[in-house]
């Protein structure tokens, strides 16, 4: 595994749960100091929001970061899903037009799902930890997921260097990290919304977790909230919820 300069400590192996979940094991038992990175070749339960389970087998890129003493911002996700975004369009070019972010954590290629994003804060332990999974280099899907999933390989005709794409993630997540503790992303919502958001000027149905909304979606603010125009004509932001339904499609 490449040295990332940002990581106190780098884990790797070779299969595991979850890679979330065995940071925060670690964590408990204070056997991590500063910032690190676990990263596994395949996980036999991986975690995604709200306790779904992501397919992780080899070839993919499964991690997740331990982040110690990082300001805690709701927009944590959603930087990250740039910075992805912006690494694999900087390594693969041919993706640019194609790699979207659904908010609040998934990425999309080619309006399939190419990755997903689990962020949580443990304010006691003093850390923030955000895992993701990426289909890189998987060569094929259950069959309960292939109709709604995709491979960033499949979609190039080629092989992904995982450990490059490791490298240029973070270090796309340095370079911006400075700007984005001041401002959040104010400075990057216009790209988000422009370029990035599968979900902008679209119908959804949104299940928070008080009530249903419908409405047009308009973006994102500089906090990573939904901003979400109802039928009243007033805009409301949206912090937390899932997205059941785009347009007249209801999401399983």
């Amino acid at each position: 595994m490449k040295e990332i300069p940002f990581f106190d400590q780098i884990l790797t192996y070779k299969k595991i749960d979850s890679t979330f979940t065995r940071a925060r094991q670690l964590i408990v038992n204070k056997e991590v100091r500063g910032n690190f990175l676990l990263v596994a070749e395949t996980q036999s339960t991986g975690k995604g929001r709200k306790e779904n389970r992501w397919f992780s087998p080899p070839g993919g890129l499964w991690f997740t970061a331990g982040f110690f003493n990082l300001p805690l911002k709701s927009s944590l996700t959603i930087y990250m899903a740039i910075t992805i975004v912006q690494a694999i369009n900087k390594l693969y070019p041919d993706t640019t037009a194609h790699l979207t972010i659904k908010w609040p954590n998934d990425l999309f290629l080619n309006g399939q799902k190419m990755g997903g994003i689990l962020t949580s804060a443990f304010p006691d332990l003093n850390y923030i930890l955000s895992g993701t999974g990426l289909n890189t280099n998987n060569k094929e899907f259950p069959e309960e997921l292939r109709e709604h999933s995709a491979s960033l390989s499949i979609f190039l005709q080629r092989e992904i260097d995982n450990e490059e794409l490791l490298l240029e993630i973070f270090q796309s997540f340095l370079a911006g990290l400075p700007d984005y503790l001041e401002n959040e992303l104010e400075n990057l919502k216009t790209i988000f919304n422009s370029k990035y958001s599968y979900l902008t000027d679209k119908k959804i149905v949104l299940q928070t977790e008080f009530e249903e909304l419908t409405g047009l979606v308009k973006g994102i603010n500089r906090e990573g909230a939904l901003i979400l125009l109802l039928k009243n004509g007033s805009y409301l932001p949206i912090y937390s919820g899932t997205v059941t339904g785009i347009g007249d499609k209801i999401i399983s």
